[in-house]
């Protein structure tokens, strides 16, 4: 799971179908915490610090 989260805060994207619901939302809630916009877009996670 850290692997996705450093691949997400280096800004790149990330496939929803990918993660399972759990992982997920321990994503968004983790970038939210670190104040970053997350976007998702036709199944693509993006974060911007």
């Amino acid at each position: 799971m850290t692997k996705i989260l450093e691949k997400a805060k280096e800004g790149k994207e990330i496939k929803v179908e990918e993660l399972s619901v759990r992982d997920f939302k321990w994503l968004v809630y983790v970038l939210y915490c670190k104040e970053y916009t997350i976007t998702i877009s036709n199944g693509i996670l993006k974060a911007i610090k």
